[in-house]
């Protein structure tokens, strides 16, 4: 794969600092305290890293309690009772988030419709084993595209009431539950990029979990996997680190199949750019237990892909990490391939995008687009411009006079 391909691909691979802080939750005895130590070091202050405060990577603080435990690396007490008070509402949120979910499939189970369960709401159980080491703020159900409403009547008897203005994508239904709890109903497995999976597929090889005695479908291990990276490198939510220990739990659990299976469907939707930069990192450097066949054939079928599969790659890493904290930041040279890629799209990729039909609409947009961005980056710098004139007016206004002169009205 191109470097500069893999680098703006990988935009959402955490820092090293970062990387330092998962190795402390996920590793044990001494490469777990040695991680927490060189994270300690190289942080100026972990409770506001951690964001026990407000927000940040609190939703880290249950497993990162588990690794510190497990690990026994030396912390100072009013960190650890800041954690294990974290870790106590997150055990407190799942048990809530457990009664609403099992009151959901059993009316649910009632209507026989067709559904699984997606992220956090499953991955508690099918890949963590304890549903509270898994933060999960929301249910979300996948329905056929053919059927993507639920029977209105189980909804209603698990309390949940539509909550129209709180969706923001396409094909997506939200609900809300009287505790705060919303209810997302999707249609499509990549709600936010541009990779497919058809429902059959995910249907067929669907796992069972068990909440409160009553059976959930889920995606299976593989599927579970490819979406959990997949969705990483091409979401806004870039900085958040959940991803890369909810593969971590994942790649725990999987065999041989279900590695065979996760480069087929990377293969058939066309995600294999963000899975071989996913499962590099996650073998490189968390030393999690991907089989190198698997990393080799994933980044031997990234290195053939298409003009129009990069750039659908490029779009999607151009969601992610555009502001996000803990990113890489890569070279000049790479940054302007990556520009050039973005200015001078593949022909297939500009009909997919635009609806371009004939070569004179494809250069029409071709001719547009560098214009667009040559239009944009100049009121960009105007608006930077005029925001520092502003602080400085506003501090010359507001600083004294200097000594030994009068003020004058």
């Amino acid at each position: 794969m191109h470097t500069a391909l893999r680098a703006a691909v990988g935009r959402f691979r955490p820092d090293r600092c970062r990387t330092l802080l998962l190795r402390a939750c996920l590793h044990d005895g001494a490469a777990g305290r040695d991680a927490w130590s060189g994270f300690v070091a190289s942080v100026d202050d972990v409770p506001a890293f951690l964001g026990l405060g407000g927000r940040g990577q609190r939703r880290l603080a249950p497993v990162l309690t588990a690794g510190l435990a497990r690990h026994g690396a030396p912390a100072q007490p009013e960190l650890v009772t800041r954690l294990r008070t974290a870790a106590f509402h997150e055990e407190l949120r799942c048990r809530e988030v457990e009664r609403v979910l099992a009151g959901l499939l059993q009316a649910l189970r009632r209507t026989g419709a067709s559904y699984l369960v997606l992220k956090g709401a499953a991955l508690g159980y099918a890949a963590y084993g304890e549903p509270r080491l898994r933060h999960s703020h929301d249910v979300n159900l996948l329905v056929p595209p053919d059927a993507p409403e639920l029977p209105p009547d189980a909804l209603a008897e698990a309390g949940f009431r539509p909550a129209p203005g709180l969706s923001d994508h396409a094909g997506e239904t939200v609900y809300m539950h009287p505790t705060g709890l919303p209810l997302v109903v999707q249609s499509e497995l990549f709600r936010s990029g541009p990779y497919h999976v058809p429902w059959s597929e995910l249907l067929s090889r669907s796992l069972r979990f068990m909440v409160a005695g009553c059976p959930a479908p889920t995606l299976s291990l593989a599927d579970h996997l490819h979406h959990v990276c997949a969705h990483a490198a091409s979401t806004p939510t870039s900085s958040s680190l959940v991803w890369a220990v909810d593969a971590w739990q994942l790649i725990g659990r999987m065999g041989s199949e279900d590695w065979r299976s996760l480069v087929t469907v990377a293969h058939s939707a066309g995600s294999v750019v963000p899975m071989a930069v996913a499962l590099g990192y996650l073998m490189r450097e968390l030393d999690a237990q991907v089989p190198q066949w698997a990393v080799d054939e994933v980044g031997r079928l990234a290195a053939t892909v298409t003009p129009y599969q990069r750039d659908v790659a490029l779009r999607a890493a151009r969601r992610s990490g555009r502001s996000a904290r803990g990113v890489r930041r890569e070279p000049m040279a790479v940054r302007t391939m990556q520009a050039w890629w973005w200015l001078f799209p593949s022909a297939d990729y500009i009909r997919a995008s635009t609806g371009a039909r004939t070569w004179r609409q494809v250069a029409r947009h071709r001719l547009v687009r560098p214009l667009y961005w040559a239009r944009s980056s100049v009121l960009r710098l105007m608006r930077r411009r005029a925001r520092r004139l502003d602080r400085q007016r506003e501090g010359g206004a507001s600083r004294p006079p200097p000594r030994g002169t009068r003020a004058t009205a």
